[in-house]
């Protein structure tokens, strides 16, 4: 019995290896001609016409994917997550949120307030949060891993979906690049 067990957990470690692609998802910011601080929980965003972080992947598996993170309603787990803060060793409380979602949801301005509801909290998934380091050039990085956020898009979705926000009072510099990077591994 002992021995059939232990082959039944070397066949599913086989076909889950088989099936699991690890990819990297990744989209950015470049912030508005502005100095304007950010309050805590303001959003991070291009500017004021609004668009939220939508993650596509780097790593083209196939011709079809074409920055697909999964197949349509198909899920993942994401396992770590990197921000950088270019054009500047920013010296100011550089801390961040990133919420994530399964679908699109309503845009928000940058430096707007970001408010929660009941229509974010059926489509989030997740939240990362990053704390800024200097790594003694121009920019700004944090790295987190261990995440193991579990996640499945919309039926008829292919991508995750992010709003970023300020955890306190952050002093950018204008047009200042944001990049966020996902580890993910997709069934």
């Amino acid at each position: 019995m002992k021995r059939i067990f232990a082959l039944l957990i070397i066949l599913s470690s086989i076909v889950l290896s088989q099936t699991q692609v690890t990819i990297t998802a990744i989209d950015s910011i470049t912030r508005p001609f502005n100095y304007t601080t950010y309050a805590a929980n303001d959003v991070v965003n291009d500017s004021t016409f609004t668009r939220m972080l939508r993650f596509k992947n780097t790593n083209i598996i196939t011709a079809n994917d074409s920055g697909l993170v999964v197949n349509k309603g198909g899920a993942g787990i994401i396992l770590s997550a990197l921000l950088t803060v270019g054009d500047t060793a920013n010296t100011a409380n550089g801390n961040f949120k990133l919420l994530l979602f399964r679908d699109t949801v309503t845009n928000v301005a940058d430096n707007a307030a970001w408010a929660t509801g009941a229509y974010y909290n059926t489509r989030q998934i997740g939240e990362i949060d990053f704390a800024l380091s200097n790594n003694g050039t121009a920019s700004n990085y944090s790295y987190v891993t261990g995440l193991n956020i579990p996640f499945s898009c919309a039926t008829d979705d292919r991508y995750l979906y992010g709003v970023l926000l300020a955890k306190a009072a952050f002093k950018p510099t204008v047009n200042q690049r944001i990049i966020i990077k996902l580890g993910i591994i997709r069934n």
